[in-house]
């Protein structure tokens, strides 16, 4: 609560240091109203984030592109029986790959994660 310029009551400060304790990056910062709120960012670093959304199974959108590029090279055996095929535009607007989701996994590319821009260097949002 110190830490924070006694802006916090206890609960509160014990909560911000147990996620400390758990890795969480925490900035305190005043707002420019005359009541002075006392606003903190919490954020977890991207090492720490990929293991909790590994842990938690969490289910992440899955790229379009990269999905369909996956499943096609999945596919040694050559069988045309396998392949997925579009509908037609005028039935529906949507491919077979898109707004697919899948459990995030340290194990895989992480371009099979959609992301909203090509830039991006992970598929959590900022």
């Amino acid at each position: 609560s110190s830490q924070y310029g006694g802006h916090l009551n206890e609960r509160s400060g014990a909560y911000l240091c147990k996620l400390e304790k758990l890795g969480f990056e925490l900035y305190a910062f005043y707002g420019n109203m005359p009541q002075k709120e006392l606003f903190i960012l919490v954020r977890l670093p991207m090492d720490q984030l990929e293991i909790t959304a590994a842990f938690l199974k969490f289910f992440m959108l899955l790229d379009p592109e990269e999905l369909k590029k996956s499943l096609i090279e999945g596919n040694t055996g050559g069988n045309s029986s396998s392949k997925i095929h579009d509908a037609p535009k005028h039935l529906c607007r949507y491919s077979p790959y898109d707004f697919i989701f899948g459990k995030y996994s340290m194990g895989v590319p992480a371009s099979i994660y959609w992301r909203p821009h090509i830039s991006y260097k992970h598929p959590f949002r900022d």
